[in-house]
């Protein structure tokens, strides 16, 4: 072995290891610029970099061996570094990763009483990004080009009394694997592979994927297979052309407007759309196709993300367009896409989708098959208006058939565009009970605003049906309006005091309201009472944590004071005259009940996931005492720089989850964190004093 890339190498101490062993060449790369220095003394050459945010400058094929011991599960994308650092590989060569197994029995155990509970290190590392078990780690290779050659795990602790029952009461059930004994008690894994024959595309530099089906080789995901790879050496060119043809067909649609595609694949359609489109976010289920997508076919008005179809994790009525080719009949659960579209879709958009009909059986990549006799019935279950095409062959024209199951209809594609979606859904009727039942999926998924709709919807209906004051007690209860969700329940109770349900939800916010909240929210107010609103509203909608809100009012004189007052829950301190900032901060921490304080200015407008976030990072270091978010209008190294939205506040949500997304698990230590956005630990504030 001649020479050795160490991804990690911390003090050197394997890599001198090696040097004494006779390899020719050891280079590390650290993260810590202490750690780097004592590694110099031992291998050739180290660089002080973060493996992410880097490219290995070599020649192809340099390195026989790279090591990743203990690095992996640190990584946001681990599949990216190893598509990228492939091509660094001798065609000999082998990667040696070492990885913690989050199947062990400690975890599973831990897990079945409901603990989750991140540690300064071991399997729950707090800084871990990624979590493996064997089948994953042999999932994440294959998908990225390599064949596993040896896997060993390395045994830690013995089995708890209470694990050994669990096994014995499941191994009757036919509940476990062959394996899964020996897994659990593996600790961490350690593996060696190789590069796998023939994975390299054209391009270079590109990621795992050969001819579009790294999926099915991994056995990754529901959409397996078929992805188009435009000048992979492997793919039927005559596929490519009608895949381009249905696109074309797409592209006088969107003109001007916002599109969604829905399965993007490797992204070439998405490009294509964007030359009309103001705006494409193309999503797709496998991080490889995206990585590929936004390799290739990136532009300022495309953006690629990792999504299930099926829970798109994007705001209600936000694009004009949806788009999903060649899809669908890759899902079992066709409601669940479908209900997803119908919300993404603003009020007058577009929905464009084909299936192959008929004929397609064999095809193991398929979980669903539609005739011309299906395809149609099913979509217009959610639209009102559904306009059905089919293409032939390869050749670039659609024609339009009315009806559907005329004898003139011989297409291949069947392809369709809908329009004037129903939001109540397929195979669900639109009584009080119905709705009631809908909306509590809804709650479950996390979508609140639709199923305020629906019950609003049952509420008309039916005023004296207790279901929908407790459902909408719910709602209020995880939007953390604990008055608003008090009446409700006590309305559900009264209409029915049979209702369990809401006399159960009533006891346990009982119960609740007695405990002192997680997180104080103090904000001080001056007039201004647009953005006030503003900034509660988005507290309301993004803030499942429980809190209270508490007010500082510095004599504002806009209507501001009666607006505090009016909100269920808040505490709201009066001034009579304008005392400052500081002044009104320090009174409003008096009143702080929460475990957490957070200061926060009335102009900010939070985003999904805000508080989570901080209070995450501000328990991985018992040194941290506050953290402050990014953010686009502050000086210092928390701005958010050249942000593309403007004034147009669903372009800064989906701004901030791509943002999110980019800069997963980043932060760094500062000695001043701005003012505007500032979570600390109650202990702080007791030690600091006001």
């Amino acid at each position: 072995m001649r020479r050795v890339l160490d991804v990690g190498c911390g003090t050197g101490k394997l890599g001198a290891r090696l040097k004494s062993d006779g390899v020719a060449e050891v280079i590390g790369i650290e993260v810590s610029e202490e750690a780097a220095a004592e590694a110099r003394l031992h291998l050739d050459q180290v660089y002080v970099a973060d493996i992410e945010d880097v490219d290995l400058v070599c020649p192809d094929g340099y390195f026989d061996c790279i090591i990743y011991s203990g690095v992996l599960e640190h990584l946001r994308d681990p599949w990216h570094i190893l598509s990228r650092h492939r091509r660094a590989l001798s065609d000999d060569g082998c990667i040696v990763c070492l990885l913690p197994n989050v199947q062990h029995h400690t975890v599973i155990e831990n897990l079945l009483q409901g603990f989750w509970t991140y540690q300064p290190e071991g399997q729950l590392d707090a800084t871990h990004y990624r979590f493996f078990t064997a089948f994953e780690i042999a999932r994440m290779l294959a998908a990225t080009g390599f064949v596993t050659q040896e896997f060993r795990g390395h045994k830690l602790g013995e089995r708890s009394e209470r694990f050994e029952q669990i096994i014995q009461a499941l191994k009757p059930l036919g509940l476990l694997s062959k394996d899964f004994e020996h897994l659990t008690d593996s600790y961490i894994f350690l593996l060696r592979a190789c590069k796998a024959a023939g994975w390299d595309l054209v391009s270079p530099g590109a990621p795992a994927i050969h001819g579009g089906l790294a999926q099915e080789q991994a056995g990754v995901g529901y959409f397996t297979g078929e992805r188009a790879v435009p000048l992979a050496p492997n793919m039927d060119q005559e596929v490519m052309r009608e895949h381009w043809a249905r696109y074309r067909f797409a592209l006088a649609k969107v003109e001007g407007r916002r599109v969604l595609d829905a399965a993007c694949g490797t992204g070439y359609g998405s490009r294509l759309l964007a030359e009309k489109a103001t705006f494409v976010q193309g999503v797709d289920v496998s991080p490889e196709s995206v990585l590929y997508a936004g390799q290739h076919y990136r532009s300022p008005n495309v953006a690629f993300s990792t999504m299930d179809i099926r829970y798109l994790a994007l705001a209600s009525r936000s694009f004009d367009v949806v788009v999903s080719f060649e899809t669908i009949e890759h899902i079992r659960e066709a409601d669940a896409f479908l209900g997803e579209v119908c919300r993404v879709l603003k009020e007058s958009g577009e929905f464009i989708v084909s299936t192959p009909l008929g004929g397609a059986v064999g095809n193991p990549f398929h979980l669903a098959y539609y005739q011309r006799e299906t395809f149609g019935p099913l979509l217009r279950g959610y639209f009102n208006e559904v306009t059905l095409y089919y293409q032939r062959g390869s050749e670039f024209f659609v024609t339009p058939v009315s009806p559907l199951s005329a004898p003139t209809f011989t297409g291949e594609y069947a392809i369709a565009i809908c329009r004037g979606q129903r939001w109540s859904g397929r195979g669900e009727d639109d009584t009080p009970e119905g709705r009631n039942a809908r909306a509590e999926r809804l709650i479950l998924e996390g979508r609140l605003d639709e199923a305020t709709r629906d019950l609003h919807e049952a509420l008309r209906l039916r005023p004296d049906y207790s279901v929908t004051y407790n459902n909408l007690g719910t709602i209020a209860f995880v939007r953390g309006r604990h008055a608003e969700a008090g009446e409700l329940f006590a309305t559900a109770v009264g209409l029915d005091p049979n209702d369990e349900a809401a006399r159960d939800n009533l006891a346990d916010l009982e119960r609740l309201l007695k405990a002192p909240p997680l997180v104080s929210i103090v904000i001080l107010t001056h007039n201004e009472l647009p953005y006030t609103r503003l900034c509660v509203e988005s507290i309301e909608r993004y803030t499942p944590e429980r809190h209270e809100l508490v007010f500082v009012d510095n004599a504002s004189s806009d209507g501001t004071l009666d607006y505090l007052r009016s909100l269920p829950g808040a505490v709201v301190i009066a001034n009579d005259s304008n005392r400052g900032f500081a002044a009104g901060c320090n009174q409003g921490i008096a009143h702080a009940r929460g475990r957490y304080v957070l200061l926060l200015n009335n102009d900010v407008i939070v985003t999904e996931g805000w508080l989570t976030k901080m209070i995450r990072w501000l328990e991985t270091d018992p040194r941290i005492g506050i953290v402050g978010p990014m953010t686009n209008y502050v000086v210092g190294p928390q701005r958010v720089q050249q942000v593309p939205y403007g004034e147009d506040m669903s372009e800064m949500q989906a701004f901030a989850r791509r943002f999110a997304e980019a800069n997963a698990g980043k932060g760094f230590a500062t000695n001043r964190a701005v003012g505007f956005c500032l979570l600390m630990k109650r202990e702080v504030v007791e030690k600091i004093g006001g």
